[in-house]
């Protein structure tokens, strides 16, 4: 199924970035990168089917055009819906997230628990789904350097959230939030996908 962005989403192309798992290290110190960013999109990433030169959106699906899997950030909620949804989307695409990933899908779960959402045993099922889960969780320099950029930029007293917005930047082509601090800060960053387009 095609995934198609927020309309006005843009792709900022630039120099080629690191495999996935892997971290540029020059781009370790680009004080004068804005937000050391500019150097992490890849066209070729993307292939030439891939984007809509009016606005170079994102419109294609879960296939790069050399054969290799598109690359999709997600955020805590997100992973907390793929656990009960079961559809099997780590499979068919090549999820990556921080390395607090598991750590706040983990509190996500407990506060359900504690509020009677999930029972023992739902819970239990819940946390299998998630070590199960193949996802690539990053948490290396330069995305720490890239969060505090972003959040410098954004003033937010708290850069943890920022560190979903520079592993999506930094590793991959689309990101998957439907969190609102987010959705406005990746403007000009990273594509943003619906959910019901990844899972569908």
């Amino acid at each position: 199924m095609p995934l198609s962005t927020d309309s006005g989403t843009q792709v900022v192309l630039g120099s080629p970035r690191s495999p996935a798992g892997t971290a540029d290290e020059s781009l370790s110190g680009h004080d004068d990168v804005p937000n050391g960013l500019a150097a992490v999109r890849r066209a070729d990433a993307l292939g030439a089917e891939g984007l809509d030169r009016v606005g170079a959106r994102w419109c294609t699906g879960a296939m790069t055009s050399s054969g290799t899997r598109r690359r999709v950030a997600v955020d805590a909620p997100t992973t907390r819906r793929l656990l009960d949804d079961e559809t099997g989307i780590d499979a068919r695409y090549a999820l990556v997230g921080p390395s607090v990933l598991r750590s706040h899908v983990l509190a996500l779960l407990y506060g359900e628990h504690r509020q009677g959402a999930l029972d023992a045993r739902e819970a239990r099922v819940r946390l299998d789904a998630l070590a199960a889960l193949k996802i690539r969780l990053l948490g290396d320099r330069v995305s720490r350097a890239t969060a505090w950029r972003i959040a410098l930029g954004q003033g937010w007293e708290d850069p943890v959230p920022a560190e979903y917005l520079a592993v999506a930047t930094l590793q991959a082509d689309v990101l998957v939030t439907d969190d609102p601090r987010l959705v406005t800060a990746a403007e000009g960053l990273v594509p943003l996908v619906p959910y019901a387009d990844l899972a569908g």
